[in-house]
């Protein structure tokens, strides 16, 4: 009875091993499956991670592309604006030149006109007329002071030219005291020798209010 008493206990025990064992197994089965899923979620939050790292930068490579086309078209635009403005500026220039060069016109009944006029600020030319007599020739005509204060020195300077725009001779004149409002009648007297004379197809005229 103590041999079967004693060899009941020992298989109780061994039961009770095993089943410890089984339990224990059974454990760490439930732990490597949890440290298991544990690095799969670690892994998959690491490739979400991943994947959201490339959609920023992305992002900003599309930012920084999207910058550089906008610099580039206000450059352009930039570029544009400098280049109509820099055309309009010559545009008036040209237009300007032309109109202070078409302003003034010889009115006399000779083919010699008027190749430019430069007139003071403080005066307005009237009239001018290229004449041819037997002993003289010149431009007569008048130019008034319209400022309203008199003028201590008006000086007139004519140039004249050939054909082949070639600089043959000039003639003076002037007068002081020129009050605000009055107009003087001048006569730019030109000392050309005939076959000069007859050459001559243009002049200048500068109307100053200093000695030329």
């Amino acid at each position: 009875m103590v041999g079967a008493a004693t060899s009941l206990g020992l298989a109780g025990c061994s039961s009770e091993t095993g089943e410890n064992n089984s339990s224990g197994n059974g454990s760490g089965d439930e732990s490597t499956e949890a440290a298991s899923g544990d690095a799969e979620t670690e892994m998959e939050s690491g490739g979400e991670s991943t994947e959201a790292g490339g959609d920023a930068t992305e992002a900003s490579s599309d930012e920084e592309a999207t910058d550089a086309e906008s610099e580039e078209s206000e450059d352009e635009t930039a570029t544009e604006s400098d280049e109509s403005s820099d055309e309009e500026s010559s545009e008036t220039d040209a237009s300007s030149g032309d109109s202070e060069s078409s302003s003034v016109s010889d009115s006399g009944d000779t083919d010699v006109s008027v190749k430019s006029a430069d007139i003071a600020d403080a005066f307005s030319l009237d009239s001018v007329e290229y004449y041819s007599e037997d002993v003289s020739n010149g431009v007569r005509g008048e130019v008034t002071n319209t400022s309203d204060s008199s003028i201590s020195y008006t000086g007139i300077e004519v140039k004249f030219y050939d054909g082949e725009d070639t600089r043959i001779g000039e003639a003076l004149d002037n007068t002081s005291d020129l009050g605000g409002g009055e107009t003087y009648a001048f006569d730019a007297i030109g000392m050309l020798d005939s076959d000069k004379a007859d050459s001559i197809a243009s002049y200048t005229i500068t109307v100053s209010d200093s000695a030329l």
